[in-house]
Formats: C-alpha cells, structure tokens, sequence
C-alpha cells in the first residue's frame, strides 16, 4: 500500500516515460560488504536527473526521488537556503524491504558517506531518516549542531525513537568527507565515524518488533520539509544486521 505521495510520484514517472536502468556501479562497490544488505544508493548514480535507483535491484528496487538539491559527479548536494520545503529525497514507496529485514533479524545498520556544510543545524536535522513528520519516527540519524544524532525506535524507547543518541560535540567537521555508520544489534547500539567505534550505548536494547510499516525512506530532509540537511549525501545503505567493526571499517576502506 502506497501513501499519497508515493502515487503521486508513481504516476509522475510513468507519465515522463522514466526508465529505472541502472548504470554501471562504482568500482569501490565490490569491496563493500554485501551480507543482508536492505538498500543501496550510490548518490552519483541518477537516472534522467530525477532518480536514484537502489542498487540491490536492477529493477523494482526502493528508488529515491530528487526533490530539489544539486547533482553532482559525487553526490547529491543540498542547500536548504534555496528550496527550504522541497529540498529531499524520497523513497517512491513505503520502506518495505527495509521494515521486512529489520524486523526478522531484530537487528540493522545505517550507513552513510557525506560531507556536511553548516555545524548549526538541529531538529536533527535530517540525514537518513525512516519516518512519518516530525512526531513519529522507526529510524532518524542526523545532525544536532556539530555533533550526529541518532534516533531509533526499539521497545526501549518510544514512537519518536528517544531518547536520542549523540555523539560528541565537534564530531561533524564542516566541509569533511566523512563516514558515518550506526548499527543495533539488540542490546547495544554503536556508532562509527570513519572506520573507529566513537560511541556505545545498551539504553535501546530491545526489538524492533514495533517498528511502522508504513513509512518512507528519506535522505536530506522530513516527509513534511522543515528538518532539511545542508551538505552532500555520496551514499546511503542500510543492512538487515549490525554491521562487525571489521565489517564497518572494511567499508570505509572501500571509500567511494
């Protein structure tokens, strides 16, 4: 079942003729961990400017649409300045293949490589978010000032995933490629910042079993655009198991 604006975005790309084709994937991909891998979106991967397909499926995957932002040869970069309410991407249907993973492991890992631009943006605001406005949420990582922000919603906690998880102040670099990983395996919850475990917390430690089935996967904003990121977004994935430290690090070896 679809939400409004799922349809609506459907319709939208069947009407253009937009074709979800693939193209070649970066080489770094293939020394990325592959072992229950839900979604991944190599954001310079755009299809007709318009869409950045999920990389797990060559056809029929959990798509993202490019609402506002700037494509560039590594990313897509976003500037709330110029399109506060429409900057974004958008998953074109509910994050089912996501929910249906992470409910049967009980477990997940976000991951994304980015580049922020401002160290005084809060809310969080949104990186990474899996969620239904900004009072309901299964899975935010973001940015809260110069420091990432994770919330998640486990049987710890409650339907906006708080409390929330953060690292230390001075955390996000402005202007920084960096690479930020978060994982859940049902009792501890770690953060990653470039290859090295910076946090840990069994606060959450819980199931997942509670987690909203009917929610969209977003990168850069909120399904109602007032929680837009500012920065570029090279790659998102999401795994059905807490990724090892050897695994984490094994991504960032692989870099871009």
């Amino acid at each position: 079942m679809r939400v409004t604006l799922t349809i609506a975005l459907a319709l939208v790309m069947i009407a253009s003729g937009v074709v979800l084709a693939q193209e070649a994937e970066p080489a770094a991909m293939e020394d990325r961990v592959e072992e229950n891998l839900l979604v991944l979106y190599h954001l310079a991967n755009v299809v007709e400017e318009t869409i950045v397909p999920d990389l797990t499926q060559d056809v029929g995957g959990l798509d993202l649409v490019i609402r506002g932002g700037e494509i560039t040869e590594d990313g897509v970069q976003f500037d709330p300045a110029d399109a506060p309410e429409s900057v974004g991407l958008f998953s074109t249907e509910v994050a089912a293949p996501v929910f249906e993973g992470v409910r049967a492991s009980g477990q997940l890992t976000v991951e994304a490589w980015v580049t922020p631009a401002a160290d005084d943006l809060t809310g969080p605001a949104r990186i990474v978010s899996i969620s239904r406005g900004v009072g309901e949420r299964n899975l935010t990582l973001g940015q809260q000032g110069d420091a990432y922000a994770l919330r998640l919603r486990t049987s710890a906690t409650n339907h906006q995933g708080m409390p929330d998880l953060r690292t230390d102040d001075g955390t996000l670099v402005v202007g920084e490629l960096q690479h930020i990983v978060a994982t859940f395996d049902g009792e501890a919850t770690t953060i990653y910042l470039n290859g090295e475990a910076i946090l840990e917390s069994d606060d959450r430690a819980g199931t997942l079993e509670n987690w909203d089935e009917m929610m969209l996967l977003m990168v850069g904003n909120e399904t109602s655009g007032d929680r837009p990121w500012a920065g570029s977004v090279h790659l998102v994935a999401l795994y059905g198991h807490a990724l090892s430290p050897d695994q984490v690090r094994a991504n960032f070896d692989a870099g871009l």
